[in-house]
């Protein structure tokens, strides 16, 4: 499954993009990897865009709520799915949500870039960083 991360420099924002087809052990991957990285930062703020997921044949309710079970408490991170207009994505997703629900913050799926970004900046200083380094990228990240 290709995927790209971006750690956005100080701020705790990062953007995990996944692209093509998506299966159980690759989503645990991505997500243990970056977890992993991760570990210890307060207040992280994660824009995951899964708009051009393509093939999701091999993933199972069971690998996605196994992910989200096993990336460890964080209380004070925020996470916005970004998704397209396909039933299954929306349906992983939404399992996704709430098998999360004890470990975060805040969890909420959204079908809009804008939208996911209002939610996840604290202020309009952050929206405008955020928005900034999105925009910088936004060749190169396919946004």
């Amino acid at each position: 499954m290709p995927f790209s991360i971006h750690y956005m420099e100080g701020c705790r924002f990062v953007l995990i993009k996944l692209f093509g087809a998506i299966d159980d052990k690759s989503l645990s991957d991505i997500i243990t990897s970056h977890a992993k990285k991760t570990q210890g930062i307060p207040d992280m703020k994660e824009l995951i865009d899964c708009r051009d997921v393509t093939n999701l044949d091999e993933l199972t309710v069971h690998g996605v709520r196994n992910t989200a079970n096993h990336l460890g408490n964080k209380p004070e991170w925020l996470l916005a799915l970004l998704i397209n207009d396909n039933p299954m994505l929306q349906g992983m997703a939404e399992g996704y949500r709430v098998s999360t629900v004890e470990q975060r913050k805040d969890v909420k799926v959204f079908t809009e870039l804008k939208e996911a970004i209002s939610w996840i900046a604290q202020d309009k200083d952050e929206l405008s960083s955020i928005n900034t380094f999105i925009n910088e990228g936004a060749e190169s990240l396919k946004l």
